[in-house]
């Protein structure tokens, strides 16, 4: 049976309309997922892992980020990083888009929170920031450090033009095949109408410092359960990094798999099965969410499994 979905739009603090989605399982409702999606794509993408997670149990809500999607904003552009982490907070709060279920802020371990590339710096900023409000972090292919190379023009004009053109557009740069090895999912990609293809100079500082900040300071005041998903193979973000603040990390309750032949988008590779069995394993390990009894096919497996390891306001 497909889940329930539903629809619709927030207000942010600063007046910015957020377009929503959410999946609702059949009751009894195991808990609370968020899902953070990554830069110049939209919460749409992730309609597959949100079924597989209604499979589980879970009721799952996500946004498409300002400048995003069916969102609001200048393409591409954020004023300041922290609105990002005040418009998750928003979702997490809301009733709007709540149909009910366990967990969050009113009670129970809290949400399980996910998010990839940039969608993964924003869910691990937040869950430092509201560590009382995320019962599991689960972060996939995070933007802790780029692999893809900048122009030197762009090298040059990003600090710049934060200061003095803010709103400067240039191409993101992303090529739609380093996405994933499946062919299908860089067509798809490339002919979404809901796909961006530009991003801003203060957009791309702000990021840049909020990564800094999550490899010198956000790491060593996790204080949640985090598991780290990364292709070796990605040529977007760095896995050597990704490592790294994973090390940093001083909960006990953490977690590194590794997919040697892994491109960026883990959720849209070959493995997908394989990344998704992995969560589940990871998530009945913590037992935050005791399992309901929820029809479902299981994830399919396949090989590419190695280096698994056991497991107020924002900050400026």
């Amino acid at each position: 049976m497909p889940p329930r979905r539903a629809s619709g739009y927030l207000t942010a603090a600063d007046g910015c309309r957020l377009f929503w989605r959410g999946w609702f399982p059949v009751p009894p409702v195991r808990g609370q997922a968020v899902l953070v999606h990554g830069a110049n794509e939209h919460s749409g993408r992730y309609e597959h892992v949100a079924a597989w997670l209604v499979g589980l149990g879970f009721e799952v809500r996500a946004l498409d980020l300002r400048g995003h999607g069916r969102s609001a904003g200048l393409r591409g552009h954020v004023d300041r990083f922290e609105q990002y982490l005040e418009d998750l907070e928003r979702l997490v709060e809301s009733r709007e888009s709540k149909a009910g279920g366990a967990g969050g802020p009113g009670g129970g371990p809290g949400i399980l929170l996910i998010g990839h590339s940039m969608g993964g710096l924003i869910a691990f900023a937040y869950a430092a920031w509201r560590p009382e409000r995320v019962g599991a972090l689960v972060v996939s292919a995070p933007w802790f450090g780029l692999r893809m190379r900048l122009s030197a023009l762009d090298r040059l004009l990003a600090p710049v033009g934060a200061r003095l053109v803010p709103r400067l557009r240039r191409p993101a740069g992303i090529e739609p095949g380093h996405l994933s090895r499946d062919p299908r999912v860089a067509r798809a990609y490339r002919d979404d109408p809901l796909v961006g293809t530009t991003v801003t100079a203060r957009w791309f500082v702000e990021c840049s410092r909020t990564a800094a900040r999550a490899r010198t300071q956000l790491a060593g005041q996790m204080r949640v359960p985090v598991l780290f998903l990364q292709g070796d193979a990605d040529r977007i973000v760095d896995p050597g990094t990704t490592r790294a603040v994973f090390e940093a990390v001083p909960h006990p309750c953490k977690a590194l798999r590794r997919y040697p032949e892994g491109y960026h988008e883990l959720f849209n590779d070959l493995d997908q099965g394989r990344v998704l069995a992995d969560v589940e394993a990871w998530l009945e390990r913590l037992g935050l969410w005791p399992a309901a009894a929820q029809p479902r096919d299981a994830p399919s497996t396949g090989a590419g499994l190695t280096g698994a390891t056991p497991a107020s306001a924002p900050p400026a």
